[in-house]
């Protein structure tokens, strides 16, 4: 119920956090950062961060794979260093559900984790390729625990709470805003 109430007190545009070491100052809303559903949404976003560390470890599977095939385009290219840095999020995917009697019904509720390498100016070709190998060997595995794993389960349910509040507002003319600041 918290983050349903805080789904009506805060406007949409404040639901999110950034955990970016090149941002230290803007990790999240002011607003967000004190309620249990910025707490959720930093300690998830932390978790996606220590999954894809995992995943990406030259000892596992997909790590082996992810550095041999990036070493060897960049091998190809002519690159000799990689400064690979990733912008990883989750957002809100496809939502499901249906009113009766005033009442709404959710169905499903995905996730979507968002990738962007990075890696350094002058070397779009080889980060279109990390990419590619990132949306192939990692994000299968991360939206796998996004939708479904033990860690992420708050967050489900806080995104849940907050499909409810928007369909509350939208539905009842709810005029937000007013529990916690001034329009």
């Amino acid at each position: 119920m918290e983050y349903f109430f805080t789904g009506l007190a805060l406007d949409e545009k404040r639901f999110w956090v950034n955990l970016s070491p090149e941002e230290p100052a803007k990790i999240s809303d002011p607003l967000l950062a004190d309620t249990e559903l910025g707490k959720v949404m930093l300690y998830a976003d932390l978790q996606l961060k220590k999954d894809i560390g995992r995943l990406l470890n030259h000892r596992t599977v997909s790590g082996q794979e992810f550095w041999s095939r990036l070493y060897k385009k960049a091998q190809e290219l002519g690159v000799d260093e990689i400064p690979f840095v990733n912008r990883a999020w989750i957002v809100p995917d496809e939502i499901r559900g249906y009113e009766a009697k005033n009442q709404f019904f959710l169905l499903q509720n995905k996730l979507k984790v968002c990738l962007e390498p990075q890696i350094g100016a002058g070397k779009k070709e080889l980060q279109v390729f990390a990419l590619g190998l990132m949306e192939e060997l990692i994000l299968p595995s991360l939206t796998e625990k996004v939708n479904s794993g033990g860690s992420y389960a708050d967050l489900r349910q806080a995104y849940a709470a907050l499909a409810l509040a928007r369909w509350y507002k939208e539905k009842f003319g709810y005029p937000g805003n007013s529990f916690s600041e001034a329009a």
